[in-house]
């Protein structure tokens, strides 16, 4: 396929939305795909367009191609991206996918909800929760922050709460911002606020206060729902561990948002890192922090069921179910992949027959979790790659976040490494103790840097904190321990 081909094939699938694409985007698509800079594109093109305006059109294009092909776009793997998208929408559809940037969502517990980073996913479970935090975004919280574990269901969530029918009156009109280290992120962010042209207009180019002061006036004047996904992308931490972004315009813009005498829209940030504190103790209701923990036994059924394995209650399958459930913590993103692999062929939705495969990994894993001694360094890594799809989903996905500490946090990448000798939550001192080679307060920020990463999980056991490793953490945390042995011997 080469480019016209797909750009024609791409005007098609548009042609039923929105017409085709225009420039400069029609521009930007073809040297996208041939791996051009922005700057490179701008030369060739012999055109005195403002580089600033065609990287944040290249942004709007990256976005505009996610949502139609269903695959993340993404400017420094383009052609490929987008081949693998137009392929896919050549598949026979079996059933409509509801379009996720739609203006006039509706949504219906019946249906799927797709992940904003392009994946499907199946909403289950939580009705508390999502309740909760519908009233919080209809009170006066400006900032909503759902952290957690990757693979947790902050995306899913995030995607809920847009296609809620209680919320689309008070905010008609929802933007999603898939944030990359790689991009200018609030280039980005002003540009789906206040749309490209807009922000070409030099004086808001020169002066970052205008520009952002200029973004906070339309969110007042224009209510919005709008969705900042993977915050944890733009996030740095200084040598005392403490947070900040990358851009410093961000931590301005939101502190505008929560200072504004009135502010008729509402963020919602996703991260698996715990945010920057905004104006700590001050407007308080106006930012909330929800950390997202595992499913529980009957929302994880749930989630079987809307994925073709529904078992019937007290049978023998629930029970089996339920203890994959607890092995895998309520795990979403693993569950769901267990659960899809589950209802294929040959288990065809038959969980005995799944069990009979792979029950005695399940078995060794509880015999891990329920051993009397604290300390289990010769267990195996397990959870995270028994399976194809589990090693290359949910195991490549905390690997990544692995190898993210690795560079940025190495003394709290090697204690998170170490602690997986642990079985279950210890006190802190437990944790110190492998680090005793190094300073205590160093130490101590080691341990700190972990929590606010959601890598490890705080347990009270008669009036003491405990901290503890997620089942799938300790899964990949099991494996760079061997490699460290290795590589040290």
């Amino acid at each position: 396929m080469n480019v016209e081909e797909a750009l024609d094939q791409v005007d098609c699938l548009l042609h039923a939305q929105e017409g085709e694409l225009l420039n400069p985007k029609r521009l930007i698509f073809r040297g996208a795909w041939q791996d051009l800079t922005y700057q490179d594109m701008i030369l060739q093109w012999r055109r005195e367009y403002d580089l600033s305006y065609i990287k944040a059109q290249g942004a709007d294009l990256c976005r505009q191609l996610t949502a139609l092909l269903g695959v993340k776009v993404r400017k420094p793997t383009f052609q490929e991206d987008v081949m693998e998208g137009l392929e896919r929408r050549s598949r026979p559809i079996l059933e409509p996918q509801p379009n996720f940037t739609s203006l006039n969502p509706t949504f219906d517990s019946r249906d799927s909800v797709p992940n904003i980073d392009g994946m499907e996913v199946r909403w289950v479970g939580r009705e508390a929760l999502v309740e909760g935090l519908v009233q919080r975004l209809l009170g006066n919280c400006r900032l909503l922050m759902l952290v957690g574990l990757t693979g947790i269901g902050k995306t899913a969530l995030a995607a809920r709460l847009l296609t809620d029918r209680e919320l689309h009156p008070a905010f008609p009109v929802q933007k999603v911002l898939s944030l990359d280290r790689t991009l200018p992120n609030f280039e980005n962010l002003a540009s789906e606020i206040l749309g490209a042209t807009a922000i070409a207009d030099p004086d808001l180019q020169k002066n970052p206060d205008r520009l952002i002061a200029a973004m906070v006036a339309h969110l007042k004047t224009q209510p919005c729902l709008l969705v900042l996904d993977m915050m944890e992308e733009i996030l740095t931490r200084d040598r005392q561990g403490n947070t900040s972004f990358t851009d410093p315009a961000f931590d301005r813009f939101l502190e505008q948002v929560i200072r504004a005498d009135t502010m008729p829209s509402r963020i919602i940030l996703t991260s698996q890192e715990r945010p920057p504190s905004l104006y700590q103790g001050r407007y308080e209701g106006r930012s909330h922090l929800e950390a997202l923990l595992g499913l529980q036994d009957t929302e994880a059924l749930q989630l079987f069921a809307e994925w073709g394995v529904a078992v019937i209650a007290g049978s023998q399958e629930e029970a089996l179910l339920q203890r994959l459930i607890r092995v895998y913590e309520g795990h979403p993103l693993a569950l769901r992949v267990i659960a899809g692999e589950m209802q294929a062929t040959p288990y065809d939705g038959c969980v005995q027959t799944y069990w009979a495969e792979f029950g005695a990994v399940f078995l060794a894993v509880e015999q891990q979790q329920q051993a009397e001694e604290i300390e289990g360094k010769s267990d195996q890594s397990l959870l995270a790659s028994h399976r194809p799809q589990l090693q290359d989903i949910v195991y490549a996905r905390i690997d990544q976040a692995f190898h993210r500490l690795s560079q940025v946090e190495p003394d709290s990448y090697r204690l998170l490494v170490m602690a997986a000798v642990y079985r279950r939550a210890v006190e802190p001192a437990a944790w110190y103790r492998l680090l005793d080679d190094l300073p205590p307060p160093v130490a101590v920020r080691s341990l700190c840097a972990l929590e606010r990463r959601y890598l490890i999980e705080r347990e009270h056991h008669q009036q003491h904190i405990l901290y503890r490793q997620h089942s799938l953490i300790r899964s990949v945390a099991l494996q760079h321990l061997d490699q460290m042995e290795e590589e040290s011997q």
